[in-house]
């Protein structure tokens, strides 16, 4: 039998302030020697309409001179 592909419609909720990937990294001591901080600003998306085989994309960006969504 083949394999059978779905496309995932849950949504997802999630910050646009401090978005925090903290509990999506393996290796923790890799931040802290690197420097690198955990916690995003959101600016952007990608949004997928349709189905695996067809579809459109649309974005929405925030403009960071007048702080609007487009």
């Amino acid at each position: 039998m083949g394999v059978i592909w779905r496309k995932v419609q849950t949504s997802v909720d999630f910050p646009v302030r401090n978005l925090d990937f903290l509990t999506f990294v393996t290796d923790l001591r890799l931040l802290k020697d690197m420097g690198i901080e955990s916690k995003y600003n959101l600016h952007g998306t990608i949004n997928h309409y349709g189905s695996m085989s067809a579809g459109h994309y649309t974005s929405c960006v925030k403009n960071p001179f007048d702080q609007k969504w487009y």
